[in-house]
C-alpha cells in the first residue's frame, strides 16, 4: 500500500438567500478522502477511482445546492491535485507509468514541397521522465525548437502532436509551436 498524505480536501458549496450575503458552507473531509483513497487502491491497484457525493464523503453541508470538491494529496511523495462537481468520478493514479507512444514536431506540406517535421519521441520521453526524478510538481512538455531538437522548418508555423500513454489510458494531444502542454498535476 503506497504512503497517503491527505493535504486538504474540502466539499461544499457557496449557498445564499434573497435576505443574505453569499456564504460558503463546506466541511474539511481529509480523513473520509483518505479512507476513500486506500479503499479504491486496494481494489484496482495502483489506481483509485473515486465518486465524488454526499454518500461517498459521509455528510451533506449544504442541502439542496451543488457542492464542489478539492484535494491536494501526496501519493508516495508525489504531490497530485483534483477537483470536481458534486456527482462526478475523481482518478487519483498511485504511481503510473507515462509512456510517449509517439511525439512529431514540423509543418505541414507547403508550396508544394513535403512536410517537414521530425520525430521527437525520444525527446519528449526524456523531458517527463526528467520530471518525474526530481519530484516536479506538475508534468510538462515545452513545445519549441529550442526543447525540441532545433527548427524542423525554418520561416514556417509548426505544431506538435503526440500520444502519451498514463498508467493504462491513452490521450492525444497537438497544440501550435511555443505553448507548454500540461500533461500531469502530479
Amino acid at each position: 500500500m503506497p504512503d497517503i498524505n491527505v493535504l486538504f480536501a474540502t466539499y461544499g458549496a457557496i449557498t445564499s438567500s434573497p435576505d443574505s450575503d453569499d456564504t460558503s458552507t463546506a466541511i474539511f473531509c481529509a480523513a473520509a478522502v483518505k479512507n476513500l483513497i486506500e479503499e479504491a487502491l486496494e481494489e484496482g491497484g495502483d489506481r483509485a477511482l473515486i465518486k465524488i457525493d454526499n454518500d461517498t464523503i459521509g455528510f451533506d453541508p449544504a442541502v439542496g445546492n451543488t457542492k464542489h470538491f478539492a484535494m491536494a494529496v501526496e501519493i508516495d511523495g508525489k504531490l497530485q491535485y483534483a477537483a470536481c462537481e458534486e456527482g462526478q468520478e475523481l482518478l487519483v493514479l498511485a504511481d503510473p507509468d507515462y509512456s510517449v507512444q509517439f511525439a512529431v514536431y514540423g509543418a505541414l506540406p507547403h508550396n508544394g514541397g513535403e512536410s517537414e517535421a521530425v520525430d521527437c519521441t525520444s525527446i519528449v520521453q526524456s523531458m517527463i521522465d526528467g520530471q518525474r526524478s526530481s519530484n516536479a510538481t506538475d508534468l510538462y512538455i515545452t513545445v519549441s525548437n529550442t526543447a525540441l531538437g532545433g527548427d524542423p522548418a525554418p520561416g514556417h508555423d509548426k505544431h506538435f502532436a503526440m500520444s502519451i500513454e498514463i498508467g493504462d489510458e491513452v490521450y492525444n494531444v497537438a497544440c501550435e509551436e511555443d505553448q507548454d502542454v500540461l500533461i500531469a498535476g502530479t
